[in-house]
């Protein structure tokens, strides 16, 4: 646990960045498919309209997890070259 910790706690300043802009775009994206999927259960009851929905859901969720992982692999890249 304290070796994850000091992970974040090591990260550069313009990785940082990179990941916290990255998280909010995301989080954007799926806030997006929770609309259209609440759009899908109150009015239309589509079935098209639900995979979108979910998909998009998936989307963000797969955007998050990749900025956290690749900001981590490309801060750790970076401190071996130095």
């Amino acid at each position: 646990m304290e070796k994850i910790k000091k992970l974040f706690i090591d990260i550069d300043k313009k990785d940082l960045k990179i990941m916290k802009s990255g998280l909010i775009l995301s989080f954007i994206i799926s806030i997006i498919g929770a609309i259209l999927l609440s759009y899908n259960l109150i009015s239309l009851h589509s079935i098209f309209l639900y995979n979108i929905g979910l998909s998009i859901v998936k989307l963000g969720c797969y955007l998050a997890v990749e900025f956290i992982v690749c900001g981590i692999i490309v801060d750790n890249i970076v401190t071996k070259k130095e």
